[in-house]
Parts: structure tokens; sequence; C-alpha cells
């Protein structure tokens, strides 16, 4: 009775999925956003059977999590979710280096019902056998956010060193000294993985910060011009082991993924906020609107024209367009641009 109750749940479970469309790739993480994975959940139900031999159930839950150098022909690894259910609810935990998997079921046959897919061999590993291998790296996976928690007791500090021998005269006190790696972006197919690029949150106790502005992007930050860096956000290139203050950077997309990590991490405001929630939607559209129809005002903090001016021109934060107005043209162009 207990099996055919078991095998209703799942069939149940599979006809949701094929309804609600949960089988995607929609869970890839920022720097593989953009790529067609249609080919994989076409090919993924064939290797379904090696995975779940001889349990007698199909998986009723997909989920992809994280693939592996997207920017070359095909993923060098791919970080999934199956499972078919039928465990008791007892939580399956494991660790792998600083990071920490669990799962709330103890799904059938392995327990954490993560598994890692490896296109050359056309072959699946759970994450454990994934991990244990000296011939595949997926630690990439885990510090992308999408697999696991992070456990270690510190942030990361590769290249403080360098910040200090740069930055820090010996014979100055910086009482209020902050630094923080935030995120690393890593090369595209390069063996051992290498990163190319880390943003870095550091501030030094220094003079007050001036009433300003700078354009990062689509977005506009008011955090002042502080030390060393006007926003606290700087890129270290490991190539060229330089920190660059991204208020200097004219083209955010040479360092790719970068404006996504800026917007990501909330740093100032969209342009176009003119109901300052920090968030573009409709209703700054509809506040511009109403606005140019005299029912409201502008805040204060919409006018830039007072600010000293890192690195850009911007005379509002509404001004979507950017034509050094805002009126009704701004609420176009944002209605137009939630669209897309």
């Amino acid at each position: 009775m207990k099996k055919l109750l078991s095998l209703i749940i799942v069939a149940v479970m599979m006809l949701s999925i094929a309804l609600t469309g949960m089988i995607s790739a929609s869970a890839l993480p920022d720097y593989t956003e953009g790529a067609d994975l249609s080919y994989y959940d076409e090919i993924m139900p064939y290797y379904y059977p090696e995975i779940f031999a001889g349990t007698g159930y199909e998986p009723f839950y997909y989920y992809m999590l994280y693939a592996h150098d997207i920017g070359q022909e095909e993923p060098e690894y791919i970080v999934f979710i199956a499972k078919h259910g039928g465990g008791d609810t007892a939580i399956a935990k494991d660790v792998f280096g600083d990071y920490y998997v669990s799962n709330s079921y103890l799904d059938f046959p392995y327990e954490l019902a993560h598994y890692v897919f490896v296109p050359a061999e056309k072959k699946v590993y759970t994450l454990r056998e994934a991990w244990d291998r000296e011939d595949l790296d997926i630690t990439a996976a885990f510090e992308s956010g999408n697999v696991g928690k992070y456990i270690g007791k510190e942030p990361q500090y590769r290249y403080l060193e360098q910040f200090k021998a740069e930055y820090i005269d010996s014979g100055m006190y910086f009482p209020d000294m902050i630094y923080e790696e935030v995120y690393n972006q890593y090369a595209f197919g390069k063996r051992p993985y290498q990163i190319d690029w880390v943003l870095v949150h550091a501030y030094l106790n220094g003079p007050l910060p001036r009433e300003c502005y700078a354009v990062l992007g689509d977005r506009v930050s008011l955090a002042g011009d502080c030390v060393p860096f006007a926003v606290n956000y700087a890129v270290y290139d490991v190539n060229t082991k330089e920190f660059t203050d991204i208020c200097d950077i004219e083209d955010l997309s040479a360092y790719n993924g970068l404006e996504k990590q800026i917007e990501k991490l909330g740093i100032g405001v969209p342009i176009g906020d003119a109901d300052g929630d920090k968030v573009l939607t409709v209703t700054d559209a509809t506040y511009i609107q109403r606005v140019a129809a005299k029912l409201c005002e502008y805040d204060d903090i919409d006018d830039l024209s007072g600010r000293y001016q890192i690195n850009d021109e911007l005379k509002f934060i509404s001004d979507f367009n950017r034509d050094g107005q805002r009126n009704v043209m701004d609420a176009t162009a944002i209605q137009r641009k939630l669209v897309e």
C-alpha cells in the first residue's frame, strides 16, 4: 500500500511538471545567461536510466543550476538537480571544502540529489564523485553561489596585500579600513581555472565625501567620493595586477559581467528611478507623468545639478533617455524598456 501511494505521488508530480514547464534552464547563473541549453534539456532524459538504474522510478524534478565555460563550444560540466522522491523526510547533508550542501528529503539513489553532467564524456556523476575527481575541478560551481552555501569563516582576501602596498602609507593610521572581494569572474577556457578579474569593495578612513554622483552604466551612485575609490568599489585585474576605480571605467562591458554585478549588489539606483524606491518599474513612468500633470513634484534628490560630477553628466535621476530633461518622453522610454 505504501509503495502504491508513493507511485501515485510520483505520477502526480510528473504531471504537474508537464503542465508548469518546470524542466528548464532558467536557473543558470548570470554569466551563462542567454545560452541555449535546449540541447541538454533534450538529451538529459536519456541519461536518467543510468542515474536511477534499478529504482523503478523516473525523476519528477529536474533543475539546471550551473554550466561551466558556456563561452566555449560546449560547457565543460553542468550541475543540476534530479530526483524522484519517495524518500524519508530527513535532511541529507555534505560538506565540500568551504561549502555546505543539503537536501530536505532522502531522495534515491543519491540523497543530495545534485549531479554533474560532463558533455565530453556523456556521463553523469554525483556531486561527491565529481568533487573527488582529480581531473575535474568543480570549485567554480560552488563559488557561483548557485550550488551549496558558503560556510568559510573569512571573506576572500587574495589581493589584500597588493591593496595595502598601493594605497596605504605605513606611517598613516586608518581605523575604518574595509577590504573585501565580493565577486570573482573566471576566465573562460583556461586550465587550471583562473580568475580574470575581481570586484573589490574597499574604503579607507579619510576626508568626508563630497556631494557628488557617478554614472555606472544604467545606474547612478550618490555615495560620494571616498578613499581610495570614488564609490568604494574597484576592479582588480589579475592579468595586469592593477586596481581600477569602477568610476574610471569608460566602458563597463570591457569586464564581462561587471554591469550585472553592479546591479546585483545594488550599487546606486537605476537611472529613471523617479519614485525613489531603487527599482525601475512602471510606477516610475507613472510618477513622471503625474509630475508633468502637476499632480506631484520630484524629490529634491532627483536634481543632480548641485552635486559634483565624477565621470559623466546627468542632470536628473529621472532623465531615463539622458537628453538633459525630465519629461513624459522619459516615461515613454521607461515603458518601452520594460516591455522589451
